[in-house]
């Protein structure tokens, strides 16, 4: 298995790499190619990881109404 495969270079490279290669265009055998989908290479998780921490940094900012102490439950 190989991750992190950006662009057709890189994956011809893994494809040769790992001697799957018959031709350019032709394969030797059945290959599975998966999306990767960990943060650092999908734009969309990035997105939910970045409200994520908007959130976080607005509630650990949050203060007590009453009191103004730091408000963990807002």
């Amino acid at each position: 298995m190989v991750k992190g495969l950006v662009g057709i270079s890189a994956l011809e490279q893994a494809l040769t790499a790992a001697n799957l290669l018959k031709t350019n265009t032709a394969l030797k055998e059945l290959v599975q190619l998966e999306p990767d989908f960990r943060a650092h290479l999908c734009p969309a998780r990035q997105n939910y990881i970045r409200q994520a921490a908007e959130q976080l940094a607005a509630r650990l900012q949050a203060r007590c109404p009453e009191c103004q102490a730091p408000d963990s439950l807002a």
